[in-house]
This record gives C-alpha cells, sequence and structure tokens, in this order.
C-alpha cells in the first residue's frame, strides 16, 4: 500500500475490537467480556452497597460495564453460542448486583443484555439503510449482507436477523424507510415498558415505604 508491504496475518486489533481472517468475532466477543468483567469487579464495593437502589445500580452497570461489553457489537454476528455466552456472563454479573440465583438471572434477567443489544443494532441498522448508498459504504455492506441473508435462506444469525421478513433488498429498504413501523419492530424486541430493572427497584421502594 503505497509502497508500504503489508504483514499478513490471522488476527488484528483495530480501534479497540479484535478482527478475525475469518471473520469470527468469538474471540473479540471474550476480550470485552474480560474487560468488562474487570471493571465490574472494581465497582464490587458499590453492587453490595444497601443505601444504594437498585435502580442507580442498573444504570451504572449500564453506563460504565455493559458499554465496555457492547463496545462495536454492531459488527457481530449473534450465533446462539454467542448469544448463549453473553446470557451466562450477565446473569453472573446480575446476580452480584441483585443477590437472586445465577439461574434466575439467566431465565429472567433483570437487565435483558441480549434484548437491548438487538433492539439497538436493529434501530442502527434502520438508520444506516436510509441513508443514500452513495453516501454511505455501511449502507452498501448491509446491502450485501441483506443479499446474502435471502440467497442463504435466513440461516445465519446476521446483522439484520431481526427485522421483519423481506424477499428482496427493495422490500428491506422500505420496510427501514417507515421509520414508524421499523421503530416498532425495535420495542417488540426490547419494549419501553418492559424494563423489569425499574420495575423492581419500583417494587423495592414500595416496600421500603410499607416498612
Amino acid at each position: 500500500m503505497e509502497g508500504t508491504e503489508l504483514e499478513n496475518v490471522l488476527c488484528f486489533t483495530y480501534l479497540g475490537s479484535n478482527f478475525e481472517a475469518d471473520g469470527d468475532c468469538e474471540q473479540d466477543v471474550k476480550i470485552r467480556m474480560a474487560i468488562a468483567k474487570s471493571t465490574f469487579g472494581k465497582l464490587m464495593e458499590i453492587w453490595k452497597a444497601p443505601e444504594i437502589s437498585l435502580k442507580q445500580k442498573l444504570r451504572l452497570y449500564n453506563a460504565a460495564v455493559i458499554s465496555i461489553v457492547s463496545f462495536g457489537f454492531e459488527t457481530w454476528e449473534m450465533p446462539q453460542k454467542l448469544e448463549d455466552s453473553l446470557r451466562g456472563w450477565n446473569a453472573r454479573c446480575l446476580a452480584a448486583i441483585t443477590g437472586r440465583e445465577i439461574s434466575q438471572e439467566h431465565r429472567q434477567p433483570t437487565f435483558d443484555l441480549i434484548a437491548k443489544l438487538r433492539a439497538r443494532r436493529l434501530k442502527w441498522a434502520g438508520q444506516i439503510l436510509r441513508l443514500e448508498p452513495e453516501d454511505s459504504l455501511v449502507h452498501q455492506v448491509l446491502v450485501a449482507i441483506a443479499m446474502y441473508d435471502l440467497t442463504t435462506g435466513y440461516n445465519r444469525r446476521s446483522l439484520l436477523m431481526d427485522a421483519e421478513e423481506y424477499t428482496t433488498v427493495e422490500e428491506l429498504l422500505e420496510l427501514a424507510a417507515d421509520r414508524k413501523r421499523w421503530a416498532e419492530r425495535v420495542r417488540q424486541i426490547d419494549p419501553v415498558d418492559h424494563n423489569s430493572a425499574a420495575k423492581m427497584a419500583t417494587s423495592s421502594m414500595d416496600a421500603s415505604a410499607e416498612e
């Protein structure tokens, strides 16, 4: 490139993300989880502090920990193995915050990491698909992903796995252009009123008031 010979490598780190030659993101996610878990451990005094409400703890968890583990998640595919790994990681963290069993947080998470990631990714995809193709390379990449998904019969859990079913790229672009419909699809994945963390915090405060 411009007279410089580039080294051929199997993996490299760029802007904080780990890239593999085969496109697999599993190693990158493992690295993100390890970094986030380290940050989580440094905040253990806060997680265990009885004077801090659960609602505040979960807000901090989202801002200080989830922001680390989800860095660059828009580029991840979400195979079941990876989703299960993230779900288990989240459950172990939440159990330390809420005092519930890990199995409980796995089945009914106080903070549904998977739903939030998938909803945020779908919202982001809609924003990109509404751009003019000549103005956005990422738009062109998403269109290429959509074309590949159509040829493989939706067998992959790709960036567009949560979009409404479409039979052509043009149909997908029409769906994205309908902002209201696309936003409703996002809410179906992670409904605003499905914030169990807020409900649990409210219940805890109500119980304290009654006492």
